[in-house]
């Protein structure tokens, strides 16, 4: 029983992200990724970057965590601050810089502008992938199969889709480093992938921030579903629009 469990367990965490993985990855018409290639950075987000972010998250934790006690004081001791500032400043910016690392793994293999953002979903979606398993795994393991679907379905239709969207916009901006030599462009995308997934976790705060309005985590929940859907058209429709020629080159 534990062992089907298990492997609900990481069907439930994968198969959302490679439903994903394909639907971007066969958005592009012409000269479409190799698939041992998208998988290989699939992979690398799914456990490297996992493992990188980890580490650094902890390491942000522990060194700033003394400034965070501070500022419970000037905030009148607000609850949530720790999580805010962790969520909203430190897991966006250091998840994003370790996705891109994966997305080095295709470095020869991005010969034109949408294949970063390509690739770069293929990061996120490995990561969003793990990090489905780490959210999701208490509830499967207990047998409590009604939260475990339902967070099931909704990281399937919010922070799978954002993870995507975020790291394909970085990839995109990394891909203009590798075939413009476009720094400024690839910093630009950068900030804009850790503004889009500081934004997201905001959003799915709410809940958190106005605890006493019951409303507010569905408000909060809403809005960052609708977000990460306008960003997964937005990483779509410049994939259609490079692959047709008409995109910014």
């Amino acid at each position: 029983m534990l062992l089907v469990r298990v492997l609900l367990l990481v069907l439930a965490g994968f198969l959302p992200s490679l439903i994903y993985l394909i639907l971007i990855r066969n958005t592009e018409k012409f000269n479409r990724e190799p698939w041992g290639m998208v998988l290989s950075v699939f992979a690398r987000g799914a456990f490297y970057s996992v493992i990188i972010a980890m580490i650094f998250e902890l390491i942000f934790y522990f060194v700033y965590k003394v400034q965070i006690e501070r500022m419970y004081l000037f905030l009148k001791e607000h609850p949530v601050i720790e999580g805010l500032v962790m969520a909203c400043v430190v897991a966006p910016f250091v998840e994003e810089l370790a996705k891109l690392s994966a997305v080095t793994r295709a470095k020869f293999q991005i010969d034109e502008f949408e294949d970063g953002f390509i690739y770069g979903a293929a990061a996120g979606l490995g990561f969003a992938a793990t990090e489905n398993i780490l959210y999701e795994w208490e509830f499967a393991l207990a047998g409590d199969f009604e939260s475990f679907a339902l967070l099931v379905f909704v990281r399937g239709i919010s922070s799978t889709i954002l993870h995507a969207s975020a790291s394909g916009i970085a990839g995109y901006g990394l891909g203009c480093i590798y075939l413009r030599g476009r720094y400024g462009t690839g910093i630009l995308m950068l900030l804009t992938a850790m503004g889009l997934h500081a934004l997201f976790n905001l959003l799915a705060s709410l809940g958190a921030i106005f605890g006493d309005l019951w409303y507010s985590g569905l408000i909060g929940l809403g809005f960052s579903i609708a977000l990460a859907f306008l960003a997964l058209g937005y990483v779509r429709g410049k994939i259609k629009q490079l692959d047709a020629g008409t995109g910014y080159k």
